[in-house]
């Protein structure tokens, strides 16, 4: 059905003396908080949404209040979730075709399979020789290979995140302006990136048009570039990083969107420093946080050094490096 997104306004008679009535889940999860605004027409309370077909759990905050109850809600406590919207297209054939493939039991039709093949085909045809799925396995196997670990990075797949704190969001790089424009829509008021100019090249990002759209709508868009895969030119930059962070970024007033490219390495190590030097966690509950949230390798160890480096000065010491000499070897390097 081409899965085009669909305007659609979640809206609520005022109650009583709310200040404030805010919507969660939807597309954005329980974490982001979108503010209702009255529409001066009906005087309802609205938010404008662009959502693709499918089925969005969602609750009402009145003043800082889940309503119905206090209960925090996920996805899967069905219990807790007080509202539910169904978005289907409005062409009445590929209502029907959406709906029963969105439910549990909808299969593809004999007709339908042979289009999603023809489809699938004719997706395959137009993908460029240098399609970014190779890109995204040469880069996911020079981090394995550097990082030590088995995460995967697909650039194709689009913009990934996870909220780590309420107004602290960790993810991959920005694609494009619209990019920018979800990110708002989730909150963010700050993009923090950690990319080197190479980076981008290398996925051929326009940086300038992601800057420009920041720009347009608001959103403080901060650079403060780390080599990738590199722990000891992490170490050296943390502190200046988190510092730039933290004075471009106020808790309470939206959320900071911290990445690099994939958002496993730099981006998490970064949103750790800043979470352990400017608001209040220990390291290792810290660490524990983010994990928890999400699946990424942050250098622990750059953090703990760059932490000692701050409270002892960080100036290099001279240090010598010996052997005896063995055999008749004409060389010797370390």
């Amino acid at each position: 059905t081409d899965g085009k997104p669909l305007d659609v306004t979640i809206s609520m008679r005022r109650r009583g003396a709310a200040r404030s009535v805010q919507v969660a889940g939807l597309d954005v999860g329980w974490h982001t908080l979108l503010d209702l605004q009255e529409n001066p027409v009906t005087h309802r309370l609205e938010v404008a949404r662009q959502l693709l077909p499918g089925s969005y759990p969602f609750k009402f905050i009145m003043d800082g209040t889940w309503c119905p109850n206090h209960d925090y809600p996920t996805y899967q406590d069905g219990n807790n979730v007080n509202n539910i919207i169904t978005v289907l297209p409005s062409d009445s054939e590929e209502a029907l075709v959406t709906a029963r493939l969105l439910s549990a039991t909808g299969d593809l039709l004999a007709e339908e399979r042979d289009k999603v093949a023809s489809l699938l085909s004719e997706l395959g045809e137009s993908l460029p020789a240098d399609a970014p799925e190779a890109k995204s396995d040469e880069y996911t196997e020079e981090m394995q290979a550097r990082m030590g670990t088995t995460l995967t990075y697909r650039h194709e797949d689009g913009i990934n995140y996870n909220y780590v704190l309420p107004d602290l969001i960790v993810g991959s790089c920005l694609q494009g302006p619209e990019d920018v424009d979800r990110l708002q829509a989730a909150g963010v008021t700050t993009v923090f990136s950690l990319q080197e100019d190479c980076d981008m090249e290398y996925f051929g990002i326009d940086i300038a048009a992601i800057q420009a759209r920041c720009k347009e709508v608001g959103v403080q868009h901060v650079r403060f570039p780390v080599r990738d895969f590199d722990p000891f030119d992490l170490r050296l930059k943390l502190p200046k990083a988190v510092a730039r962070l933290a004075k471009a970024h106020k808790a309470g007033e939206g959320a900071a969107y911290i990445h690099c490219t994939a958002g496993l390495g730099r981006a998490p190590a970064t949103a750790l420093a800043y979470m352990f030097w400017v608001r209040g966690w220990q390291l290792p509950a810290a660490f524990d946080e983010l994990k928890s949230v999400r699946a990424c390798s942050p250098r622990i160890e750059a953090i703990r050094a760059a932490t000692a480096d701050l409270l002892t000065d960080g100036k290099p010491l001279d240090v010598t490096i010996s052997m005896r000499r063995r055999g008749a070897a004409r060389s010797v390097q370390v």
